[in-house]
């Protein structure tokens, strides 16, 4: 009898951990393969966009120390160990490992990888011509603004416009700023249905 319920466990395991059983999609959340399928879809991939301007990498304090305090319009303020890697910029002792820089870059690459991914995925939604036009332009403008930012603070600097993939993260290797500003101009011009 023992081995006929240890036998009789073992068939209902193994019938009930099909690949089947393991392998199922979320329910009622959007994945990489169920994005971008809709008008509305288009509307919050375009919106992500903007929502980034708000991250800590994008505006917080590691900006205004490259923008304001570095050009002395400001001055880093607070007590001498808080937040030392602003003062070191307000004292112009920085080198490559001050974060005010590399967290800047990070928030504005994610910022131009929203814009791509917007960029690369909704001309292929059935939706509104018009609409479609206004968020692609949105989108454009969004990348070339935060290219410009980058171009203008590093210079040469990687120009992607597809989204990467893991194994190319490591690889992008800086394209000169003439390349850059091209890019810039055609993004802006390609976008001029926006702006009017």
């Amino acid at each position: 009898m023992k081995y006929k319920i240890i036998a009789l466990f073992i068939i209902v395991l193994s019938s009930s951990c099909s690949e089947e059983f393991l392998d199922r999609k979320p329910k009622g959340n959007l994945t990489a393969e169920t994005f971008f399928a809709n008008e509305e879809h288009a509307i919050w991939a375009t919106n992500a966009i903007y929502a980034n301007f708000r991250s800590w990498e994008y505006c917080g304090l590691p900006y205004i120390g490259a923008t304001d305090i570095i050009s002395d319009d400001s001055d880093k303020g607070s007590t001498e160990n808080d937040g030392l890697f602003l003062k070191e910029v307000d004292d112009f002792v920085f080198d490559a490992t001050n974060q005010t820089f590399s967290t800047i870059w990070k928030g504005h690459y994610n910022t131009i990888s929203r814009a791509n991914l917007a960029i690369n995925k909704i001309p292929d939604i059935e939706m509104s011509e018009t609409l479609k036009s206004r968020l692609i332009g949105e989108a454009k403008f969004l990348r070339a603004f935060n290219y410009l930012r980058l171009v203008q603070w590093f210079g040469d600097i990687p120009l992607i416009t597809n989204q990467l993939t893991e194994d190319q993260y490591f690889t992008q290797v800086r394209s000169s700023k003439d390349a850059v500003y091209a890019l810039i101009e055609k993004d802006f011009l390609g976008c001029h249905f926006f702006l009017t």
